[in-house]
């Protein structure tokens, strides 16, 4: 009997359908609104999605203050009451870390902040994102656009075997073999040709050096310059003036020589 109401309410483990029999909450329970909705468990058991359990299930712990099953972080498998990970699970592509009690991606995976560790680009060891790879397994070699790369570098690149990684050739090159000396050059859209003189790539015939990996074009009838306003040769059929351009015919008051 409820003395504030003056009406015959449910015992404890039961609940109020409308009808003159009292139906009883699932096992375990103590307080429910129906059959599939517990709001209080019993003293052996615990809260969790509105039904009470003898044990927490996986990637729950128990919560002694509201007796409730909590979720723990999103990597553990089990965890305890400080939220520090137990146990891991391989399918998760996790492994245990001892310095900070958590489930870390295994090598070749990375960590999303969900359950499920990612795979890394193809070649990473070690990568921040699908597209974002830090370090390289054997044979690759890591770019600047932090890609891997198998057994050998992209054009401008060299490889560096001690960091695994694929270096900048000069600005010059097409490739090298170092940081300084050319293989090959690109005359097509780089506009430059090979130095036997010091394996460089230098302008080709009509271009000027830019100090970029694009040579710039002379003047019109230029072959050699240091910049459009200064050309130092001419083509054939044409005139070096004294205004450093190069003229077809020479102006007048001048003749050709």
């Amino acid at each position: 009997m409820n003395y504030d109401t003056f009406r015959c309410v449910p015992k404890v483990g039961y609940y109020d359908n409308g009808y003159e029999i009292c139906p009883q909450c699932s096992a375990g329970c103590t307080k429910c609104s129906n059959l599939a909705v517990c709001l209080q468990c019993s003293q052996k058991y615990f809260l969790y999605n509105q039904s009470c359990y003898q044990n927490c299930p996986p990637r729950n712990y128990f919560d002694s203050s509201t007796r409730a099953c909590q979720l723990c972080p999103y990597d553990c498998l089990t965890c305890d009451s400080n939220r520090n990970c137990l146990t891991c699970n391989d399918r998760d592509n996790r492994f245990y870390s001892n310095a900070n009690q958590r489930c870390l991606p295994q090598i070749g995976y990375y960590d999303n902040s969900n359950t499920i560790a990612v795979q890394c680009p193809q070649g990473c060891a070690s990568c921040s994102s699908s597209t974002l790879c830090t370090y390289c397994t054997d044979g690759y070699f890591l770019t600047s656009d932090s890609l891997c790369y198998f057994g050998s570098c992209p054009a401008r690149y060299y490889k560096d075997s001690t960091t695994r990684s694929c270096q900048n050739c000069a600005y010059d090159c097409y490739t090298c073999t170092d940081g300084i000396l050319c293989k090959s050059c690109n005359t097509q859209s780089d506009f430059r040709v090979f130095s036997l003189t010091n394996s460089r790539c230098v302008p080709a015939p009509g271009y000027y050096e830019s100090l970029k990996t694009t040579a710039f074009g002379c003047s019109q009838g230029c072959s050699k310059c240091f910049s459009p306003q200064n050309c130092s040769y001419c083509l054939s059929d044409f005139y070096l003036f004294s205004d450093g351009f190069c003229y077809k015919n020479c102006p007048q008051r001048y003749f050709s020589g």
